[in-house]
């Protein structure tokens, strides 16, 4: 078989599989966010760059916010990365085997089928850089300072889909100022693709200083109160969990660029990922932050292993390829049903222990975090819009609806039917809120009623959400009328909260 036929066959099966499991579960608390974000269009948001946004407003151009299309243009950003996977283990010039097990190695892995289910930022910043990893080798190996060009549009486009791109563009940059390959920066191509890079993100650097760098404000709030409980021990020991079944193939494939003298053409590779796995480390990074460097390393791994092994430790890395990760398909295929799922990982909790049962609270739970943020948003969004068409006329004319958080909001938003826009604090929906909100009803989704009470006379509640596998189930909606001091506290909050949301 040919190798180009090894790699469509890969990317292709990728592709079904996760077509397949897409409607097993709701949308994501997440996909709900990124999806409203693509129906108020802008060259940056609260906490990601625009990118994400223009995918969603395009997904739902040609599929009308369906699951299985918005599923669809994670697992195609999955498929595409197996073919760079795959193309790079046949640049090195790797053969059958090299590409197989380099494709293998990615599409068998728990941690890249879970990203590649869900349509988030993630998914995309994998592919940008395993993209840029791609044409990085490209520049080095054949020494053409005309890859600079397609390597910084890469670079330009992973920034507009997350920041922390900036850390590979910076160790890639410094490996080659320490290597022979440092004259690549001489070549006029350099200067013309560092150009075509700042025009790429000219327009979201622009908006960020328009609205007072909030990527500063993200940072820092996800830095106190995210990334401060982050341990070096565990960041390095999920290095070697999160793609445990092929620990081997992408560590040989470092310690072959690095110290075996026949490669030392691809020695800045090596050293870029030493230097931007430094400043991950340094800075308190979460661990799947650095998800993206593996993949490339899969490619090269696949074309040294042909290359120096024998045929029986070829045999024993494929078995644990397969063999390893099988008990953990099913939950990161998202291919089980709550009810099922429940049952599944009852099962199987005795070999692989709790910690992914564990949410950022800490606390030990039947389904994992993202299971759960994947139900119950169908359920609250018909609540909302039942709670509406209860109001007579008058009062739908001067009512509002406001969800405590953007998984709600972005649920009642994309989910519910004949109802006004959401209103919310938290992320970009604080940027949507209007400066004045001249009400007399409010439709209120919050588990916490205290402070409502002393804004309106009346507050009655319209009904729970039941769902038992929900993260908020129980989740309360009440309808308030004759607002006493709704309006001022309303106003002076959009007030305070937007500007302590600007950077500067």
């Amino acid at each position: 078989m040919k190798k180009s036929y090894i790699i469509g066959l890969w990317a292709l099966l990728l592709l079904i599989v996760h077509l397949i499991t897409a409607k097993n579960y709701e949308f994501h608390r997440d996909e709900l966010l990124y999806m409203a974000l693509g129906q108020h269009l802008d060259w940056g948001f609260a906490s990601v760059p625009p990118f994400i946004g223009f995918v969603a407003h395009i997904a739902d151009i040609f599929f009308d916010n369906n699951p299985l299309g918005i599923k669809l243009m994670a697992a195609l950003s999955g498929s595409a990365i197996v073919v760079l996977v795959g193309l790079t283990a046949s640049f090195l010039g790797g053969n059958r085997l090299a590409v197989f097990v380099s494709c293998a190695a990615f599409a068998v892995s728990p941690s890249y089928l879970w990203s590649t289910s869900l349509f988030q930022p993630v998914i995309f910043d994998i592919f940008f850089w395993t993209l840029s990893a791609y044409f990085f080798i490209q520049l080095i190996k054949k020494q053409d300072p005309s890859v600079w060009l397609p390597l910084c549009a890469s670079w330009g486009m992973g920034f507009l889909n997350k920041y922390n791109i900036a850390f590979m563009v910076l160790g890639c940059l410094v490996a080659l100022l320490i290597s022979p390959s440092r004259r690549l920066f001489l070549s006029k191509y350099f200067v013309w693709s560092v150009l075509l890079g700042f025009i790429l993100i000219l327009p979201n650097v622009i908006w960020q200083f328009q609205q007072g760098l909030p990527v500063l404000y993200h940072m820092r709030a996800l830095r106190e109160n995210q990334l401060v409980h982050v341990s070096l021990i565990h960041f390095v020991v999920d290095q070697f969990l999160m793609n445990i079944h092929a620990v081997t193939l992408w560590l040989f494939a470092l310690i072959a660029v690095l110290f075996y003298k026949k490669e030392k053409d691809l020695q800045p590779l090596g050293f870029s990922f030493i230097i931007t796995f430094s400043l991950f480390a340094l800075l308190n990074a979460k661990s799947y932050y650095t998800l993206g460097m593996y993949p490339i390393l899969f490619g090269v791994g696949g074309w040294a292993i042909e290359k120096y092994w024998n045929k029986a430790f070829q045999g024993i890395l494929l078995a644990v390829l397969f063999i390893l990760p099988m008990p953990l398909l099913p939950m990161s295929l998202f291919a089980l049903p709550p009810a099922e799922m429940i049952n599944y990982l009852r099962k199987v909790k005795p070999l692989m222990g709790d910690s992914f049962l564990r949410w950022e609270g800490g606390q030990v739970h039947p389904l994992p975090q993202d299971h759960a943020d994947m139900t119950g948003w169908q359920e609250l969004a018909d609540l909302v819009s039942r709670a509406y068409q209860s109001l007579s006329d008058d009062e739908k004319k001067q009512c509002a609806i406001y969800c405590e958080n953007y998984g709600q909001a972005s649920a009642v938003l994309i989910l519910g039917k004949n109802i006004p826009h959401p209103l919310s604090f938290s992320d970009n929906y604080l940027y949507w809120m209007p400066d004045s909100l001249p009400i007399s009803t409010l439709i209120y989704v919050n588990d916490e009623s205290e402070d409502i009470h002393k804004l309106f006379n009346k507050v009655e509640e319209f009904g729970k959400v039941q769902n038992p596998y929900f993260r908020e189930a129980q989740l309360p909606v009440f309808i308030c009328r004759e607002p006493t001091l709704f309006v001022p506290f309303v106003q002076d909050k959009i007030k305070t909260l937007k500007a302590s949301r600007r950077g500067f």
